[in-house]
């Protein structure tokens, strides 16, 4: 029988196994957000590169945007005057949202994994 404990008493938030943390799927977010940010940049650049605009104060206008009062709002203003920046912007949230289905789908097989590893398997790692 294996030794599961949800541990939460100090904010900790943590499945455990035999005393060992289990890592869930949003834990494990936190190890691949690296390569996502890169992926979110690198299509932002794709973007940008493609439409070929040249927008030779854009640099000063976006840091003037976020070092203003109203961060969201200036921003707005400046995807509203350069749409080319809102396509950059929102590249990633775009293809990412085009792909939301299929990562719900892989978030359930991961779970119903991690369940059955723990449920049949004494958290073993099981063959798939």
């Amino acid at each position: 029988m294996n030794n599961y404990k949800f541990l939460d008493a100090k904010g900790e938030h943590m499945h455990t196994l035999d005393n060992r943390p289990l890592y869930g799927t949003s834990s494990i977010v936190g190890i691949i957000s690296k390569p996502l940010t890169w992926w979110a940049a690198e299509l932002a650049a794709v973007e940008c590169l493609e439409a070929g605009e040249k927008i030779p104060t854009i640099r000063e206008e976006y840091l003037a945007a976020v070092a203003s009062d109203d961060k969201k709002k200036a921003i707005d203003a400046l995807q509203k005057k350069y749409p080319i920046f809102k396509a950059a912007r929102f590249a990633h949230f775009t293809s990412k949202n085009k792909k939301a289905e299929a990562g719900t789908d892989l978030h359930l097989e991961l779970s119903n994994y991690i369940i059955a590893c723990i449920r049949d398997n004494n958290g073993v790692p099981l063959e798939v």
